[in-house]
């Protein structure tokens, strides 16, 4: 383990530096933290604002959905394998710590005082000891030289091993109290440290919060622009649609209209044309009625000159007739006489076969036969039989078949 103050190596044991006296320990993790601003910031709003899109491919949108949430997990994983470094300091040791290295130093200075006193006692008891060993003598004899010097060379050997005793436990004691007043003040340099690494944790907390509000913010802020951008290009394309489907009904309302103009131009030259020939007919027929009638009156006249009449026209048939049926019709007149005939329909003189002028046998009788149209109109008709200079007109009736 390497102290991440000054770099030298830390024992694994008590985990404290032995050139700066720092003290390393395992801290908690803030991995938490790291949860919820992946969470708040990144992922989440991603994931509601592709599933709000409805106009996006679902392939697209999951495929981004899935790469946004792996690498939340990647990173997730990153940070919770951060937190496992042996070598990060804890952050919650207390400033309390200080006061205990403080007590501790005053009391093992109070311990090393004790133990001085000890020293002394027994140095003091050994030469109590000394000078009870010795020989007694009367209090009138003197002692020789020997004796004295024997005395004195020990007192002297006591004292200086009571001086150096001392001299050692003050050398000691003092050594001992700087030991403690270095550790008080180690101790109170890393509860300094350690407080003035809250602090700045607690404001790297602070400031990220704030960041991840500020996020949170500009989360917000891109989604509702985002939802007003599509909102707008929602109703670009709504009027571009209805101006697209309006330009469709008006190309079909004015290709129908000019279809409807065409078959009404094509209804009314076609009626201009019916009506034409109906007209041509109906001046044809009065062309040919009028030259009819003309050679009718020349003829009759003539006749007159020559052979005035002696016999009536009598029609000698039945005038009931069916549609879509063959009709007769006879008549009993001068004999050798043409006579013709005429019917008029609805639609104008009939030109059906059979209606030809004919000429009275020798009993002066005449027959036509013609079809009648299985469109001819049930109702009453006018028919005309002349012939030698007499026209008499009869009315035939048509029934359903």
């Amino acid at each position: 383990m390497t102290c991440k103050k000054c770099g030298a190596n830390i024992d694994t044991e008590t985990k404290i530096c032995l050139c700066c006296g720092f003290k390393a320990t395992s801290g908690k993790s803030k991995t938490w933290l790291w949860v919820l601003g992946w969470i708040f910031i990144f992922p989440l709003p991603l994931t509601l604002l592709l599933m709000r899109k409805k106009s996006m491919n679902n392939g697209v949108k999951y495929g981004v959905l899935g790469a946004a949430w792996g690498f939340f997990l990647i990173a997730l994983a990153g940070a919770a394998s951060g937190s496992s470094d042996p070598n990060v300091a804890d952050t919650q040791q207390p400033v309390a710590v200080a006061h205990q290295g403080q007590t501790e130093a005053v009391t093992n200075a109070e311990k090393q005082a004790a133990q001085n006193n000890v020293v002394e006692l027994q140095v003091t008891e050994a030469q109590k000891e000394l000078v009870r060993g010795m020989p007694n003598k009367a209090d009138d004899e003197e002692p020789d030289a020997a004796e004295q010097a024997a005395i004195e060379a020990s007192l002297a050997a006591a004292e200086q091993a009571v001086a150096e005793a001392s001299r050692l436990a003050a050398e000691k004691a003092k050594a001992e109290k700087v030991a403690a007043e270095m550790a008080a003040a180690k101790q109170a340099a890393e509860a300094n440290e350690q407080a003035a690494i809250q602090a700045s944790i607690e404001a790297a907390e602070k400031a990220a919060e704030e960041s991840r509000k500020a996020a949170e913010q500009a989360a917000i802020q891109a989604s509702k622009e985002a939802a007003e951008k599509a909102a707008e290009e929602s109703r670009i394309a709504a009027e571009k649609a209805a101006a697209e489907e309006s330009r469709q009904a008006a190309e079909r309302a004015a290709a129908e209209a000019a279809e409807a103009s065409r078959q009404a131009a094509e209804q009314a030259a076609i009626q201009a044309r019916k009506a034409a020939e109906e007209r041509a007919a109906a001046e044809k027929a009065a062309a040919e009625k009028a030259a009819a009638e003309k050679a009718a009156a020349a003829e009759k006249a003539t006749k007159a000159a020559n052979n005035p009449p002696t016999k009536s026209i009598q029609v000698t048939s039945g005038l009931v007739f069916r549609r879509n049926e063959n009709a007769t019709l006879s008549i009993n007149g001068q004999p050798g006489v043409q006579y013709s005939i005429e019917v008029y329909y609805k639609s104008g003189k009939s030109t059906a076969k059979g209606l030809e002028p004919k000429v009275a046998d020798a009993n002066g009788n005449v027959s036509w036969t013609w079809k009648i149209g299985g469109k001819t109109t049930p109702g009453t008709y006018n028919v005309e039989i002349s012939g030698n200079g007499e026209k008499i007109k009869k009315q035939i009736t048509v029934v359903e078949s």
